[in-house]
């Protein structure tokens, strides 16, 4: 109800006063302090919204606990040296065909939904939503079989690969329509496993969305992230994990077989036609109106940008960081 800067002030005040009452938990404080910073932030407030959620951020890295850059930047260091080009093309080689899975990933934050959205219109598309199916299938790896992931990528059997890539596309499709040509899996952090959707699937497509960096910090700073995600609650932590992910999706265009498109959130918003085409191009499908209409859909969305895609694509969320020198400087 505090969303958006419509709540009235009466239920601001009683959201302020919880804030100060012992019974309510560090998590739950820490909810109250997004909520009342958006809605500063909806009404142009933004000393006091930058308050709400600096003071959310340090709740949760006191509940949850930081952020551990040496295991992230192990895990991108380890891909990069992992999967070189030779050892993806050869193993994408004994990969499933099948033309259905597009894989929509990048930083959260940064048009993963709205780019889904897109994609989903059109009447041959259903969208899946944020899968977990590829990050179980790289835990089963090391439990099934006893070989390292992804050290030992090379030594997997292609038949362990392919009924994998089976049993993922089973789950994926059951409850699409019929007819689905393709099957959207927006699960951002998917960034991480390109090597392993290569392996999986001969025919993927990859579509990576990107944002102004300076957006993307803020939006996550400001939502309340799960504990996984404990970058979520520094802006150092969030420009550390968004360089990550920057130098690993270049190894990635170097090296995977898999067609991979760079899509602009910011060019979206200035010229969504022309982006939307580029999309359904991309997708190898032929073009369909209902795909600039999106936001009537009516698809059950469950993701943090939810609210966004009921509404016609605008420019409100491009450039917000100007709002917050203290953290961003100046434009």
């Amino acid at each position: 109800a505090l969303l958006r800067g419509s709540a009235p002030e009466a239920l601001v005040r009683d959201a302020e006063a919880m804030l100060t009452q012992a019974k309510v938990s560090g998590h739950e404080q820490a909810y109250l302090h997004y909520v009342l910073g958006k809605r500063d932030d909806a009404s142009g407030a933004y000393v006091d919204a930058a308050r709400h959620w600096s003071a959310a951020n340090a709740l949760r890295r006191r509940v949850d606990g930081g952020f551990d850059r040496a295991e992230y930047s192990e895990k991108i260091e380890t891909a990069i040296e992992t999967f070189t080009a030779d050892l993806l093309r050869s193993r994408n080689a004994d990969a499933l065909h099948d033309e259905r899975p597009v894989f929509v990933l990048g930083m959260p934050r940064s048009g993963t939904t709205l780019v889904e959205q897109i994609l989903a219109a059109h009447p041959q598309v259903h969208g899946c939503g944020e899968l977990t199916g590829i990050v179980a299938i790289a835990q089963e790896a090391c439990e099934c079989t006893g070989l390292r992931w992804p050290q030992d990528a090379a030594r997997f059997e292609a038949g362990w690969m392919r009924q994998r890539a089976v049993d993922y596309l089973q789950a994926a499709a059951k409850p699409a329509p019929g007819d689905t040509r393709r099957l959207v899996d927006k699960q951002p952090y998917n960034f991480l496993h390109i090597g392993l959707l290569a392996m999986l699937f001969a025919d993927a497509r990859i579509v990576w969305c990107r944002r102004d960096p300076r957006d993307v910090a803020l939006s996550i700073f400001s939502e309340s992230f799960s504990p996984l995600s404990s970058y979520a609650t520094d802006l150092d932590d969030i420009h550390f994990f968004i360089e990550g992910q920057e130098r690993l999706m270049r190894h990635w265009q170097s090296v995977s077989p898999l067609p991979i498109l760079e899509i602009n959130y910011e060019d979206v918003v200035a010229d969504t036609e022309a982006q939307a085409r580029r999309l359904i191009d991309f997708a190898g499908l032929p073009w369909n109106a209902a795909c600039l209409d999106f936001h009537r859909s009516g698809r059950s969305v469950q993701t943090l940008s939810r609210w966004q895609v009921r509404q016609p694509v605008h420019s409100r969320s491009v450039r917000r960081w100007r709002n917050y020198p203290q953290w961003f400087g100046e434009a």
